[in-house]
């Protein structure tokens, strides 16, 4: 495994440069802002802020210490296979993580830049900046996509809902009070009335019979 390890280190020198240049940075973030929360000057948000209750602090101070003891307590218990975690024994691979994550701290604790010029004024820099602040404006994306989307179609259902099928069922009902109020008018309960409603019904009927008689024999006529 050892010849291996120093094989990787020969065959992808970029990857190691990588993984340093990573550690590095991530040290010189993680320095900036403890400089920045931590020694900078009270913004005026940060005035009253309370500390934190012991019942809090407590369980994260000792979870902070666990994560960090968890590598040394694994490997001194025998819980790291050797096979595959024997690059842990690369002693100049940990010299050289110290000293870039050293290297990180330092530049982090050296260079700080103030909230008040963090801000560049060249508009191609000030547009990385804004996507980096604003995660690539998903949740602008977001809103104008599906949220608009959605209310859109939300307006669309409701007036749908609100002037086509109420408006039928209002009409049907409007139709059915006024048909009503019209054939009140029409009982005077003589059945001289009623003999003459079902007369006319009966002519309308036979009316319309014949009609279909007559277009019907007239089409046979044409067609021979």
């Amino acid at each position: 495994m050892g010849e291996a390890v120093k094989a990787f280190w020969v065959t992808y020198p970029w990857q190691v440069v990588t993984f340093f240049l990573v550690n590095g940075v991530t040290a010189f973030g993680l320095t900036r802002v403890f400089r920045l929360v931590f020694l900078g000057k009270p913004q005026p948000k940060t005035r009253r802020t309370p500390e934190v209750i012991w019942s809090m602090a407590l369980p994260m101070v000792a979870l902070s210490v666990i994560v960090l003891l968890m590598p040394v307590l694994m490997k001194e218990l025998n819980l790291l296979s050797p096979i595959n975690y024997e690059y842990l024994n690369n002693l100049l691979a940990e010299i050289l993580l110290v000293i870039s994550g050293g290297i990180g701290c330092m530049v982090g604790a050296l260079i700080y830049l103030p909230r008040t010029g963090s801000r560049s004024i060249s508009l191609p820099v000030r547009f990385v900046q804004d996507l980096l602040a604003y995660d690539f404006y998903i949740d602008r994306l977001y809103r104008v996509t599906v949220v608009f989307t959605v209310s859109l179609l939300a307006k669309i259902t409701a007036w749908i809902d609100l002037y086509i099928v109420d408006g039928a069922v209002n009409l049907v009902g409007l139709v059915a009070v006024i048909s009503g109020q019209s054939l009140k008018y029409n009982v005077s309960g003589k059945s001289q009335f009623y003999v003459l409603t079902i007369l006319l019904g009966i002519a309308v009927l036979a009316t319309v019979i014949s009609y279909e008689l007559v277009i019907g024999h007239w089409s046979l006529f044409i067609s021979k």
